[in-house]
């Protein structure tokens, strides 16, 4: 039988590694799988280059584009990010690793918060990075914009979900005597990993305007913070109780 295959759309051009203060990419990733058809639905197949994988083999591939994805947000590659962006089926992607982040958090904290605090830690995570992606869509596109800056709020949820990839190391911190130093380590490595998923989603040429972006943010959800915290009666007893 007759296959066709539809080719996915070439790569964009663009510096081979991504890096902090790389000069961004200048065009929209198109992120298009390749596609066969004519085949009998049981030997349907997808592909990847020139080697055809069996559909029940696509949720292996699943998991390992995932895995690979991760690994390259928390490398701080930007052509990761500029993929991430394109790419609106990878938005439940995004919320894995938010969840995925703030569970490491929440397990490398346990002895301080325990159980409630993971749970209210992995809750408020998820609020804080809607919230957090729609500031910085707010910001970015109508109070620092430049000319060329186009995106959505789901370009930043997807760039800045991957952006707490680095997030995973802080399991590390329920070994004792390591807590302070992988927190610090990954407060860090996911701050600049922020810039960087903030800069490629709004199209920005300037690295320090991304991070000014990401200031103003933080101070805004700090502040909001604040007045719901002081708005409940603070925070929550049980949070503050040994496991």
């Amino acid at each position: 039988m007759a296959t066709c295959l539809r080719e996915a759309a070439p790569a964009k051009a663009g510096n081979a590694a991504g890096g902090f203060f790389q000069q961004p990419l200048k065009r929209k990733t198109q992120f298009l799988p390749i596609i066969a058809c004519g085949l009998p639905p049981r030997a349907q197949s997808i592909s990847i280059g020139m080697t055809f994988i069996p559909s029940q083999g696509k949720e292996i591939i699943h998991m390992s584009l995932f895995v690979d994805r991760m690994i390259r947000a928390a490398k701080l590659d930007v052509h990761l990010y500029e993929e991430v962006e394109a790419d609106r089926r990878s938005m439940g992607q995004a919320m894995s690793v938010v969840l995925l982040s703030s569970l490491a958090g929440g397990i490398g904290f346990m002895q301080e918060a325990g159980l409630m605090g993971l749970v209210i830690g992995t809750v408020g995570s998820l609020l804080g990075w809607y919230v957090w992606a729609l500031m910085t869509y707010l910001i970015g596109t109508k109070l620092l914009p430049e000319p060329q800056t186009h995106a959505d709020h789901g370009e930043l949820l997807r760039t800045i979900g991957f952006s707490s990839a680095p997030g995973l190391i802080r399991v590390f911190g329920i070994i004792p005597g390591l807590s302070g130093f992988v927190n610090l380590l990954a407060g860090v490595w996911m701050l600049v990993a922020m810039v960087i998923a903030v800069r490629q989603a709004l199209d920005y040429q300037s690295t320090y305007r991304a991070i000014g972006v990401c200031l103003i943010g933080w101070i805004v959800q700090a502040v909001l913070l604040a007045l719901l915290v002081t708005t409940m009666g603070g925070v929550p007893e049980l949070m503050l109780e040994q496991p």
